[in-house]
């Protein structure tokens, strides 16, 4: 429900920045604004947030982006920790969403977090996921 563009922007992605700065500050004692330099204010911390269309008018979903400057093994630990609930809630992820962790060339590095992997956080009757985006 709400699931726009600028709800994204203005919801989510300040949810999903706060979760990770918190992941990188906290447990790998990293500057976020360093390691997540492409985060826009105006996006709520996401670098991008793009509608992706059904047809000319309709989106069918929103796909909103952070990117890091990470070591491999420093990535390993931001998706292990992003695939815990505590982190689904803090993130405010959408019920029946998928979460993406890729590579710069787009090549997944772990099973997305999905309603299919982890049913008990991401489907709607969960009570861990979030149902709406609006505050």
């Amino acid at each position: 429900v709400g699931v726009t563009v600028d709800s994204v922007a203005a919801y989510n992605c300040p949810a999903l920045y706060s979760s990770l700065v918190n992941i990188l500050r906290d447990g790998l004692g990293l500057d976020p604004v360093a390691v997540m330099s492409e985060s826009e204010a105006s996006l709520g911390g996401c670098a991008r947030v793009t509608g992706l269309p059904k047809d000319e008018a309709v989106f069918a979903r929103v796909a909103y982006k952070i990117f890091f400057k990470l070591t491999a093994a420093q990535f390993d630990y931001v998706v292990a920790a992003m695939t815990q609930e505590p982190a689904i809630v803090a993130s405010k992820i959408m019920c029946s969403s998928t979460v993406y962790f890729q590579t710069v060339s787009s090549i997944n590095v772990s099973p997305p977090l999905s309603e299919d992997n982890y049913p008990q956080w991401l489907a709607p009757s969960s009570g861990v996921c979030s149902l709406d985006n609006t505050p």
